[in-house]
């Protein structure tokens, strides 16, 4: 049975560019039949944002031997994060227009604007089949202050590698 997460997942659509080509991509390529990893990289131009996506790019052989099909890197700040991810890492970059971030929060309670999730929420989902399976984040404050969100020890606090890697690893396949 879909759960409304699933229902509402399959309306989405995300931007990418694949062999040099924008595209649009929806639920049947991402992710029907699939586990997949779903990375937000809230800001490309962050100082901590290419250090989080070579860290899962190094750890991409991992995932896949413990049960990921895909690994994605979504934004929902700038559209250039399709072609930033394919020149930096061999994850698929996409862009949301707010539809998959707003579909998180809601399925998980986080009541804020979509203005402030789209430009500084980190989160980290597994879905499998369209369901969320596991979710990581760290919170999104009204008014932060730029200087907290610039300081190299909140920016994707808790949201590493060996964050997933543990869970997966205690997970029966």
């Amino acid at each position: 049975m879909n759960s409304s997460f699933q229902n509402n997942l399959t309306s989405v659509r995300f931007q990418s560019f694949q062999h040099n080509q924008a595209v649009e991509l929806g639920y049947e390529s991402l992710f029907a039949e699939k586990r997949v990893l779903v990375i937000s990289i809230p800001n490309i131009f962050g100082t901590r944002s290419p250090y989080q996506l070579r860290n899962f790019n190094a750890e991409l052989t991992s995932f896949h031997s413990m049960g990921i099909d895909e690994v994605y890197v979504v934004s929902s700040h700038t559209a250039i994060v399709a072609p930033w991810a394919q020149a930096h890492s061999l994850m698929l970059g996409l862009y949301d227009r707010g539809q998959f971030v707003k579909l998180v929060a809601e399925h998980f309670g986080i009541d804020k604007s979509e203005k402030l999730l789209k430009s500084t929420w980190q989160y980290i989902i597994l879905v499998k089949n369209g369901e969320p399976e596991k979710f990581w984040h760290n919170p999104v404050k009204e008014n932060i202050k730029l200087e907290i969100l610039r300081n190299p020890q909140y920016d994707f606090r808790r949201l590493s590698p060996d964050t997933v890697k543990a869970y997966l690893s205690d997970c029966v396949l």
